[in-house]
């Protein structure tokens, strides 16, 4: 049986602003800084199927090459 773990939003949105934070800090330095569209140009492993939907999501969009 689970039991219910009660957090504060302001708790929450402490962790989700920690992650974002980091996560944001890792997208701003990493190279390339262009992101290739064509999925062909890299080898992918299931953990990657958001990365591959947003690829064929900006392509759907008329994006020629990833954001910089």
């Amino acid at each position: 049986m689970r039991s219910a773990v009660l957090v504060s939003m302001e708790a929450y949105l402490d962790v989700q602003n920690q992650v974002a934070s980091q996560d944001t800090a890792i997208v701003e330095f990493q190279q390339p800084r262009r992101l290739p569209l064509d999925l062909q140009a890299e080898v992918h492993l299931p953990s990657d199927r958001y990365s591959i939907a947003y690829r064929k999501w900006l392509k759907q969009q008329g994006v020629t090459f990833g954001a910089i």
